[in-house]
């Protein structure tokens, strides 16, 4: 919401860009604040200022020149979000313009239909809402009703008794939606990895991490051609598959959306088999042949060492295996080959230095030093 009012403003800005510029010419600086509406008096606008780090409400003054969009001043509600322009005056600081997100502050809730008649709906709430908001909702011809999935439906999809999530205007006894989300059967977005049992023309079977075995359907469009999954199935350095390629028993990583009530969906999948995994721990022993790894769990992992095998430094310079001591501590990769787990390198990360980043105002600078808040 506040993004689209900020492109709304920034839109405005430059339909009245000459006069803003002349602003900004004639006055020392130009200040913005976004944030809920406190008060407003004939003089004065009192707001909590999210740009600022300080808890207290933000006063402002207003003048016969301050505009009002997206309300007026006189039938805007305390706590309606707002995006301010402000310049400098000897007054004090002034609000050039002030738009508003409607005339009183967005809401949400959620909970069953308990009644509907015409265009107001009753809603059951759910026991966590805030305390103090309406449970009567009008939805009017500018709400959207949409399902969980973003398909947008009609008024006749709802009943008494459906789950819904409602966004819009608190105006005191009743809430003025703009939308309104039928929420019976939405899914959960889940990420798993997967044994392929089947291919269908439709999608897929695969077995969980639980030894469950479930089917899951492809995506809304039939994303593939032929016998591709172009836009579902990748390797794991990138490579879209071909799905041919992919055999049964194959171990795939998958995100995929569990329904309550409907068939899963897959949203899309890597093959995992011969792609690189990593590891860290500390190295409980190393001879030319093997890499012993006690892992944070406590397990020691054996890591089959050939000549492809690389050591490196936290800084990614190339080391020789007399640098990898028993006791250090290290990360690295490594493939299955066969019956075996073959070390493709490992870094030693003991002693590594990280860089950090900080941002604020200077408050103070010395000659090895500067201080920021």
């Amino acid at each position: 919401m506040i993004r689209s009012a900020f492109v709304a403003l920034v839109a405005l800005l430059i339909v009245i860009g000459p006069g803003v510029h002349h602003a900004q010419d004639r006055d020392s600086t130009l200040l913005f604040g976004f944030g809920t509406l406190v008060e407003v008096t004939n003089t004065t606008i009192v707001f909590n200022d999210m740009l600022s780090s300080n808890s207290e409400p933000r006063t402002v003054l207003r003048n016969e020149q301050t505009l009002a969009m997206g309300c007026t001043f006189e039938e805007v509600r305390p706590g309606t979000n707002l995006h301010v322009d402000l310049y400098d005056t000897p007054a004090g600081l002034t609000a050039r313009f002030v738009h508003f997100e409607g005339c009183a502050p967005m809401v949400g809730i959620e909970g069953a239909i308990q009644s509907m008649n015409g265009d107001t709906l009753v809603i059951d709430v759910v026991a966590s809402q805030p305390v103090g908001i309406s449970n009567v909702v009008l939805a009017g011809s500018e709400t959207q009703f949409t399902d969980c999935a973003g398909r947008i439906v009609t008024r006749s999809a709802l009943s008494v008794g459906d789950q819904v999530k409602i966004g819009g205007y608190d105006n005191g006894s009743i809430i003025e939606a703009t939308y309104v989300v039928l929420a019976d059967n939405c899914p959960e977005y889940k990420t798993e990895t997967v044994v392929l049992v089947a291919k269908r023309a439709d999608g897929i079977a695969v077995t969980l991490e639980n030894g469950e075995n479930v089917d899951l359907e492809f995506g809304f469009g039939r994303p593939f051609e032929g016998d591709s999954l172009l836009h579902f199935i990748f390797s794991c350095d990138g490579r879209l598959l071909s799905w041919s390629e992919i055999e049964i028993g194959s171990t795939l990583r998958i995100n995929y959306l569990d329904y309550p009530n409907a068939p899963d969906v897959l949203q899309d999948a890597m093959l995992e088999d011969g792609c690189p995994k990593g590891f860290s721990g500390v190295v409980a022993s190393v001879s030319p042949s093997t890499l012993d790894i006690t892992e944070k769990d406590g397990t020691t992992v054996s890591y089959v060492i050939d000549a492809a095998s690389q050591v490196f430094s936290c800084s990614n310079r190339e080391l020789t295996w007399a640098d990898v001591l028993p006791g250090a501590s290290v990360q690295g990769a490594w493939i299955e080959d066969g019956p075996v787990k073959k070390l493709l390198h490992v870094q030693l990360v003991d002693g590594c230095s990280y860089s950090n980043g900080a941002t604020g105002v200077v408050i103070e600078k010395a000659e090895n030093t500067v201080t920021v808040r």
